[in-house]
């Protein structure tokens, strides 16, 4: 397989990932209400130590109602310009520098996740590492340091699925929303949908180590297969966690409704699938190389 097709993978998860983010800013206005508004943040504490006004004064006027909304909608804009100019990369290079807010526009996000909803829980933060990554590795693969771009791809893919798993193993209160993917994915009982939870929580820390082993470090063939067997483990699992955000809360008389409020929560993890995939593409691609 030629470079430019992995590369194309690699342009169609960015572009996915920052479609969703995009959709989910300029529609639902991401986390920053949570964040703002949060009794207890620096935020407000900021505000109300330049501007003097009380807890409710700042609930009740409007303006910082507004520049959370234009906040979040601006930033989406930012996600849809990148997302676009990683689609059309060879004709738009020479702005390249959106790509580079958008991304620490990511971080802002990523912040307001762990802040507004999340204190403490920095599996939440660090679960994006793979989003983050993508238009970085699309960015940059094809050129003389191929080998140190895959392994930021082993690296972060290996950030995400340790992060789930600890949401999923128990070390995090585990989500009611992954347990529900369980029960009406697999038609499991609750119980037993959580017990399978905790086993593939460490299925996610064993795929974490494995993934971290450099391609060249992999001698041994029965190591080998353990490294391939656990990055599809990897794909396929990234796949239906994905798909199951569109999935799960699904209903036929509500297709349009699902659309708008779901599918971005699909494009938003693509990276998670498609990062193992773009590994084992690079892998196979070595191997037949060397034959």
């Amino acid at each position: 397989m030629k470079k430019q097709t992995i590369k194309h993978l690699l342009r169609i998860a960015a572009f996915a990932m920052f479609l969703g983010r995009f959709w989910e800013h300029f529609r639902w206005l991401g986390p920053y209400r949570d964040v703002f508004y949060n009794p207890n943040g620096w935020v407000i504490k900021f505000i109300r130590l330049i501007t003097g006004e009380s807890l409710t004064e700042v609930y009740n006027n409007h303006f910082y109602e507004n520049v959370v909304i234009y906040f979040s909608k601006g930033l989406g804009i930012v996600f849809l310009a990148a997302g676009l100019i990683v689609l059309f990369y060879e004709q738009l290079k020479t702005l390249k520098p959106v790509i580079y807010i958008a991304l620490v526009g990511l971080l802002i996000n990523y912040y307001g996740l762990l802040v507004g909803k999340h204190f403490d829980m920095w599996g939440i933060f660090f679960e994006h590492a793979s989003q983050f990554i993508v238009p970085i590795l699309f960015m940059n693969y094809g050129d003389d340091k191929d080998e140190l771009i895959v392994y930021w791809a082993q690296v972060a893919i290996s950030i995400t699925f340790i992060s789930h798993g600890l949401f999923a193993a128990g070390y995090y209160p585990q989500p009611g929303g992954f347990a529900d993917m369980m029960i009406v994915g697999f038609g499991l009982e609750e119980n037993f949908a959580r017990l399978l939870l905790i086993i593939i929580g460490w299925l996610d820390f064993i795929f974490g180590a494995i993934l971290l082993i450099p391609f060249n470090a992999l001698k041994n063939k029965w190591l080998k297969v353990v490294f391939i067997t656990f990055l599809w483990y990897g794909i396929i699992w990234g796949l239906l966690t994905a798909m199951a955000r569109f999935y799960v809360p699904f209903r036929q008389d509500l297709f349009w409704s699902n659309l708008t409020q779901d599918l971005h929560e699909v494009l938003i993890r693509a990276p998670h699938f498609m990062v193992p995939l773009f590994i084992w593409l690079v892998w196979r691609r070595k191997r037949l190389i060397k034959v």
